[in-house]
């Protein structure tokens, strides 16, 4: 194929609204930018309205739409300056690593029937398999960083996220067994036939909301950034748009894909069916953020050795239980869809 051929088949692709649209412009990266965007402001208004705080309410123009956009030009536009103590080639990757690695999953999570980047089989298993990573580059940052806060905050997120990564998977373990398939788009069927799974599943969606926000690092959850105690954590020697690709992938795109991971799990994705389905999905997951952002507001941090008891000692017996359970009504022949 030559260049002209090239150029033609991308233009085609892009105005039929094939697999290169939907990566770069719907419902991929130019989509969740954009989100990313408006996620910010939400969480800025969502918690001066909780915490009564003035700043958020009244600056940045009218309704501080303006306020992340003045950030966004910030962090664009700051120095970036490099420690001479660091490992410089895996200093300047490791944000470029973060944004795609944040960025991966939403390949394999359907917006609806029609629109999804990489249809698979095994859709529900490449999610969580690609957020498995994300530790990974946690401990890689803190070490290349040459740190002792930074290195303390990757050695504190891998903690964090292996306990509660463990919790996704069984959670989510419940609704293949119950869908008979690890396939997105069969798990929002199976619902069709029945009732979205969050009523055959109260445990599992609490279990993997607390999980999420563990995942997302944030209040209560944000210990391996801990401002107060650490000065932001595992890239705490990162500014400028090194330092916004960190934020960006960990606090809104991330929680942007688990958020739609969420409603096409628990909450039947894009049904009910009638109107625009990609609009059902994305309501359903902004509502879930909503909620995040209200959490985040309203708790405390607190000690990480509070929440490791928490996950290893009552969170993953209760997801335990709950495979048990699920077991017990596909043998009592309750499931819903007939499965």
């Amino acid at each position: 194929m030559d260049i002209i051929q090239l150029i033609n088949y991308i233009i085609t692709d892009i105005l039929s609204g094939g697999p290169i649209f939907q990566a770069i412009v719907f419902p991929g990266i130019v989509l969740t930018l954009i989100l990313a965007i408006v996620l910010v402001w939400l969480e800025r208004k969502v918690a001066a309205r909780v915490q009564m705080r003035i700043g958020p309410l009244h600056a940045g123009g009218p309704g501080g739409i303006f306020q992340p956009i003045a950030d966004f030009v910030k962090f664009a536009t700051k120095e970036l300056i490099i420690p001479e103590y660091v490992d410089k080639p895996m200093f300047y990757l490791m944000p470029i690593f973060a944004f795609v690695l944040a960025f991966l999953p939403l390949a394999f999570i359907p917006l609806s029937e029609r629109f999804i980047i990489v249809p698979s089989n095994l859709g529900m298993m490449l999610v969580i398999a690609t957020a498995i990573l994300f530790p990974i580059l946690l401990l890689l940052t803190g070490w290349v960083s040459n740190s002792k806060f930074a290195f303390i905050g990757g050695i504190r997120g891998a903690y964090q996220q292996i306990a509660y990564e463990l919790l996704i998977w069984f959670s989510v373990l419940p609704i293949a067994i119950l869908a008979h398939s690890f396939n997105l788009i069969d798990v929002v069927n199976v619902q069709a036939k029945s009732t979205w799974f969050i009523i055959y599943q109260p445990i599992g969606a609490f279990v993997f909301f607390i999980a999420m926000l563990a995942e997302t690092g944030r209040l209560p959850y944000d210990l391996p950034e801990a401002e107060q105690e650490i000065a932001a954590g595992w890239y705490v020697e990162y500014t400028g748009t090194f330092f916004a690709l960190f934020m960006a992938s960990e606090l809104y795109v991330k929680l942007y894909i688990l958020s739609l991971f969420y409603s096409i799990l628990y909450l039947g994705g894009w049904l009910p069916g009638f109107g625009s389905p990609e609009i059902w999905t994305l309501a359903k997951a902004m509502i879930i953020m909503f909620l995040v952002f209200i959490l985040r507001a309203a708790f405390p941090r607190t000690k990480i050795r509070n929440f490791l008891e928490l996950a290893w000692t009552k969170l993953l017996p209760l997801t335990i239980l709950n495979l048990l359970i699920t077991l017990i009504i596909i043998w009592a022949g309750l499931a819903p869809g007939g499965a």
